[in-house]
């Protein structure tokens, strides 16, 4: 597992001055934050409103499940030479063997 590199001194240094420096905001120099207030939406986001705070992967419609099941040797050798996809072939079997 590969560390994350902290930042050095003189970098932290470096950024704590730029910040210091930086010129003050006005919010009249963007217009969609004339009328911002904190807690409030802004004004001409509110098509980005679902994109907002949404952290991970989204949510599947039909979420699969890990399980363990044995089976015959030959039957998953005969899946694996299949290529690339044989577990999601051996699922869609299964539903189809469920449905009729």
């Amino acid at each position: 597992m590969k560390k994350f590199d902290t930042p050095k001194p003189k970098m932290t240094r470096e950024i704590r001055s730029m910040i210091k420096n930086a010129p003050e905001f006005n919010s009249n120099e963007i217009p969609e934050l004339r009328d911002f207030v904190p807690g409030k939406p802004i004004r001409g986001f509110a098509q980005f409103k679902e994109y907002i705070n949404k952290k991970g992967r989204p949510k599947l419609k039909s979420p699969t499940e890990a399980v363990t099941i044995r089976l015959p040797r030959d039957f998953t050798d005969k899946m694996r030479k299949t290529g690339k996809g044989w577990r999601t072939e051996i699922a869609k079997q299964v539903l189809s063997a469920m449905q009729s």
